[in-house]
């Protein structure tokens, strides 16, 4: 565990104040993401439930109150649920698809910017040290480092 607290610590070291910042703020959308996708498939089973037994309406509370204040029929609020779940079940997977789309680009931007230090590290190397060292490894170098 210290080991694994150890090496975070180090890689975190690694990124500038604005990478840290993006990767926190990155964070925040993956825990809205889960939380998003467990309410998605979560839904899916009362709506089975209801859809199947109608009468389960009349027994949850919850569910209760909004049938009675909207007045419909039972396979009216059937549907209005189905719709009401296909719409938490596209913002969930609409939610998935941004922060993937954060996720990699910060990925690339990650990648660039570490590649770039790299490079540069190797570039202000005193002339000897190019001297006795191939371009071939320092290419390999920098490919595998990052």
């Amino acid at each position: 565990m210290y080991e694994l607290i150890h090496t975070t610590k180090r890689i975190f070291a690694l990124f500038g104040k604005k990478e840290k910042s993006k990767i926190l703020y990155l964070q925040f959308f993956i825990l809205l993401m889960t939380l998003g996708e467990l309410v998605a498939i979560a839904s899916i089973l009362p709506f089975i439930n209801i859809a199947t037994n109608p009468s389960l309406i009349q027994e949850n509370i919850f569910l209760s109150n909004i049938y009675n204040k909207l007045n419909f029929s039972d396979l009216n609020f059937t549907i209005l649920m189905g719709i009401g779940i296909i719409i938490i079940l596209f913002l969930s997977s609409l939610n998935s698809v941004y922060t993937s789309w954060r996720l990699f680009n910060l990925s690339s931007q990650i990648n660039a910017s570490l590649t770039t230090r790299l490079y540069k590290n190797f570039i202000n190397k005193d002339w000897l040290y190019h001297t006795q060292t191939t371009s071939a490894k320092i290419i390999y170098s920098i490919i595998s480092e990052c």
